[in-house]
């Protein structure tokens, strides 16, 4: 399945003639080599036919076609013509999102021509295949072509947030707390003693009613201790306050 390489979140910035990276990844045409990958391909007219090497420099046919990235030839080869140079290549963005790469050459006679190729990712396309459609009626000089290929595809992920803060002693952020450990293990423990303390009652000693509760005999009596230690708290140490009369 095909779809253009689109940068949502952000245009695409530029390393070199054959890479860029945006939100989405890394696009890398490097992979694509030939002399040229791709060769004399018709326009839509069937009048022109041209060659393309997004990385590697070629030549082509007469002297005007000498270490270029794209290259124009009638289908009589008796024209020829540079559309663009390697080390001339910027990433950019279409109108429609699409990620594009623009190449620009000027000939001997001084007019300089200008090629815009499409990157459509497919994964299954290696190296991939180049649709001329040739000069834009609107705008003369300037050629259109899109590179269908496995490496117009955005691979791995793009630059990340930067890292968080510290965690601190506690450990990691996404970790449990000492006081969280301690509470399970309360928590298990006292489970523990009360559903084997139970067990005992009932099968050992065979008690029955409230006497199944371990211990029961002090827990009983924690709610009344309870009671005296906070009116001991807030009564203190203090004496009587009346005195016996002489």
């Amino acid at each position: 399945m095909a779809f253009q390489a689109k940068s949502a979140l952000s245009q695409c910035t530029q390393d070199g003639p054959c890479k860029c990276t945006s939100d989405k990844g890394t696009l890398d045409l490097t992979p694509i080599t030939g002399n040229p990958p791709f060769s004399d391909q018709s326009d839509s007219s069937g009048s022109w036919l041209f060659s393309y090497s997004p990385c590697t420099p070629f030549t082509e046919g007469s002297m005007e076609c000498t270490n270029v990235a794209a290259c124009q030839v009638s289908a009589d080869m008796s024209q020829t013509y540079p559309t663009g140079t390697v080390d001339s290549a910027t990433f950019g963005q279409g109108s429609d999102g699409s990620t594009q790469v623009t190449y620009a050459s000027t000939d001997s006679s001084g007019t300089t021509r200008t090629t815009i190729v499409t990157l459509t990712c497919d994964e299954t396309a290696d190296p991939g295949t180049l649709n001329v459609v040739g000069e834009d009626p609107n705008n003369a000089a300037h050629y259109d072509m899109t590179l269908t290929s496995k490496h117009a595809c955005f691979s791995g992920s793009g630059p990340g947030p930067g890292p968080g803060p510290n965690p601190g002693p506690g450990g990691g952020s996404d970790g449990l707390s000492v006081g969280s450990i301690l509470c399970i293990v309360l928590i298990a423990t006292l489970f523990v003693y009360v559903a084997a303390g139970i067990a005992i009652q009932k099968g050992v000693r065979k008690a029955s009613g409230k006497e199944v509760i371990p211990n029961y005999t002090v827990w009983s009596a924690v709610p009344g201790l309870i009671k005296e230690g906070v009116q001991f708290t807030f009564r203190g140490c203090k004496g009587s306050s009346s005195y016996d009369k002489v």
